[in-house]
């Protein structure tokens, strides 16, 4: 099982910042390359494994609904054109829950492809994270609860990309996506988000 590695380390900042693919992860290789000096041309290929992280960094992971997440890889199977070769011209066509369906019979840990694997496996363990963020509130977390003066200075550049038109999830289909991936829905239930529900288990960050 080859996972994807799924952080950038940023030693000028102290901290290194963490998203499985359809998570973010775009979007933080596109602000760690205009902000940092990188020993590769595209910050994309400088993903380090969470071992590789030493240990006086603050490390901060985005987590994304994993209902959410599989529909942004439905619509972009559904929506880009491949070629015949491609792992997922395979998956054209179908419906949400035949979709989920065929990538269970072609891979039943879900761990073939980055753009399925679980978060939880390409973060590495949660106890040796400081903070979780939701995807959906990564940028009002920036502005407000970064560590350090350096992080708040690219929180108003944070945008999306690699954007679908977006789909509907029937909640059938939802459901089982949901207990497929349990680990990672309890690590996104648990984030820090900007609702005041979710801020009362919301925990001190380390200095």
């Amino acid at each position: 099982m080859r996972l994807m590695r799924a952080w950038h380390i940023v030693p000028k900042w102290g901290v290194a910042l963490g998203a499985a693919a359809k998570c973010g992860s775009t979007m933080l290789a596109k602000l760690v390359q205009g902000n940092h000096r990188l020993p590769v041309a595209d910050a994309r290929h400088g993903r380090e494994c969470w071992s590789m992280i030493p240990q006086n960094c603050y490390r901060v992971a985005i987590v994304r609904d994993p209902v959410s997440r599989f529909a942004s890889l439905y619509a972009n199977i559904q929506q880009r054109k491949r070629s015949d070769q491609n792992f997922y011209k395979q998956l054209e066509g179908l419906s949400p829950w035949d979709c989920f369906d065929k990538l269970i019979q072609l891979s039943p840990d879900l761990t073939y492809d980055f753009h399925f694997q679980p978060q939880h496996l390409c973060l590495g363990p949660a106890e040796k994270i400081d903070r979780f963020v939701r995807l959906e509130h990564f940028t009002e977390w920036g502005q407000n609860n970064t560590p350090t003066p350096e992080l708040r200075a690219w929180a108003d550049k944070i945008g999306k990309h690699n954007e679908s038109q977006p789909v509907v999830i029937d909640e059938k289909t939802a459901d089982r996506v949901r207990n497929r991936y349990r680990e990672d829905q309890a690590l996104w239930e648990k984030a820090w988000a900007s609702s005041a529900a979710s801020s009362a288990s919301e925990t001190t960050p380390r200095p």
